[in-house]
């Protein structure tokens, strides 16, 4: 046997004796060191397999998820002013900020199927740059709702022009991209939580009667359109959990129960997030640039996605400039007037 055989044959036997390096054998320091270089799926993964894994990072969350936000969750600044208006009004704690993570990452895997639900031949995963635009929207969208729909804990001005002037605040290529969120989750709602008479007689058989799809579907136009806008002032992890687990409430009654439970004031007026948005694109006079037409939506471009083309995408830099322009004095959209309502027959 040449040196060389038996060099590799000593070395062979000594790795078929050594015992395998268990991940929650390392020491505490290490494993922090390890786990802080994940991204969160995997760091959610990890500490769900034992239970020193928990516990490690259950003690020492705060030195692994900072850089793990950095990465997964920027604009960092606007993840944790949107998670203490939303969820720690008393002091963060690992479960309530992993629990706000999970909702994030829960959106950034629906959004792409509500966006390309009408046109799935066009389907695609999004793009890095398109997901942190998304998670921008999500932050505006979230702190909008609690501020404007009855969710904050102190009272605010929520008048036509207070919705206006917060909204001016963003640049018009930041509104555009929140409008295409808050529109695409509208339409689902309107699709798959309380669909229309109409549209639920046109999924079910000719022979269905009008009695029988009024049980089933939440009142026609204008009404339903009022229902989905009431609905549309909950948080965004709420709608969420209506999208996704839609199967799970029976009943219209059911649903009903839920948002009630979740908003007790929810019916005191409807949705105003896409009128305050429309408004600020009036004062600009940028109307043109409204994110989508009612006939041509959903297009599978724009908004949140890029652009088809290089032309059009580059409008994102021209109108990422304008965050605090808007006139004041513009008449904008009417004031809405009428009141939420979840049920048909209110």
């Amino acid at each position: 046997m040449s040196p060389a055989e038996t060099v590799q044959q000593a070395v062979a036997g000594q790795q078929s004796a050594a015992l395998p390096i268990l991940l929650d054998s390392l020491p505490a320091e290490t494993l922090i060191e390890i786990l802080s270089y994940t991204d969160f799926e995997t760091f959610d993964h990890i500490r769900a397999t034992s239970q020193r894994l928990r516990s490690v990072t259950d003690l020492h969350w705060y030195r692994i998820l900072p850089s793990i936000i950095e990465r997964d969750f920027h604009p960092v600044k606007e993840f944790f002013d949107t998670l203490f208006d939303a969820d720690v009004p008393d002091g963060m704690t690992c479960a309530r900020l992993l629990d706000f993570c999970r909702v994030v990452k829960r959106w950034e895997a629906e959004y792409p199927r509500l966006r390309f639900a009408s046109v799935p031949m066009f389907s695609r995963s999004l793009r890095p740059h398109e997901l942190g635009r998304l998670r921008q929207a999500l932050y505006l969208w979230w702190k909008f709702a609690r501020i404007f729909h009855g969710h904050a804990t102190c009272a605010v001005e929520n008048s036509v022009d207070a919705r206006r002037a917060y909204m001016r605040q963003f640049s018009s290529a930041r509104l555009h991209e929140a409008y295409d969120l808050w529109e695409t989750v509208r339409r689902a709602v309107g699709g798959r939580v309380c669909p229309s008479i109409t549209a639920i007689m046109g999924l079910e058989d000719k022979f269905l009667s009008k009695e029988a799809g009024a049980r089933i579907g939440w009142g026609d136009y204008p009404v339903n359109s009022d229902i989905v806008n009431t609905m549309m002032k909950l948080l965004p992890d709420d709608i969420l959990h209506l999208l996704v687990y839609r199967h799970r409430y029976a009943t219209k009654s059911s649903v009903i129960d839920f948002i009630r439970f979740r908003h007790p004031r929810i019916e005191e007026n409807v949705a105003t997030f896409g009128e305050a948005t429309v408004n600020v694109f009036r004062e600009r006079d940028l109307s043109f640039l409204g994110p989508f037409s009612q006939a041509g939506f959903p297009e599978p471009y724009g908004g949140i996605l890029d652009h088809r083309h290089l032309r059009v995408e580059a409008r994102r830099v021209v109108h990422d400039g304008d965050a605090g322009v808007g006139d004041a004095n513009y008449p904008g959209l009417s004031s809405i007037t009428r009141r939420g309502r979840l049920e048909p027959n209110l």
